[in-house]
């Protein structure tokens, strides 16, 4: 009994540990992106903040041509105009949500603008019976490491009867 007790505390302790690391590298992201405004997404932050935007774009699948980027544009309604000056290239847009060109060195300018609620980048279709595995939270893919090995555990122990 004492040897389960055992092995069950030092997988809880290495699964405190890996909780913890994750919480470390959140921390580092916010210290990182402090300056990202509130309505620009986090990886377009990142990219205008990248010594080679085309590089990063590449590896993060964001459209970037020419100096500019792919996004999509939350406007306040439907009837909302898309902010001058900023020489955007509307794509297509649905109700309150346009697609459109944007040129990397206006994102955060434009996320400040009054008539903007957000930018992100576009979504990607996905088929619906696949979930990929950023969609399956970190905490939950712990949990079922864990609750794996105490099954592994325990039939290890019954064999050994």
């Amino acid at each position: 009994m004492k040897g389960i007790l055992l092995k069950i505390t030092s997988v809880l302790i290495c699964l405190l540990f890996v909780m913890s690391m994750a919480s470390a590298s959140s921390l580092l992201d916010y210290e990182q992106n402090k300056n990202q405004p509130e309505k620009l997404e986090s990886v377009l932050y990142q990219l205008t903040q990248a010594q080679n935007p085309d590089e990063f774009a590449e590896k993060h699948g964001i459209y970037l041509e020419n100096g500019k980027v792919r996004v999509v544009i939350e406007l306040k309604n439907e009837t909302a105009t898309i902010p001058g000056g900023y020489g955007i290239i509307e794509e297509s847009r649905h109700e309150n949500l346009v697609q459109a060109l944007v040129p990397m060195d206006k994102l955060i300018t434009l996320a400040e603008d009054l008539g903007i609620v957000y930018l992100r980048t576009p979504l990607k279709p996905a088929p619906a019976d696949r979930i990929s595995i950023s969609e399956i939270s970190l905490f939950t893919i712990i949990a079922l490491l864990a609750i794996v090995l105490v099954c592994v555990i325990y039939v290890t122990r019954r064999k050994q009867r």
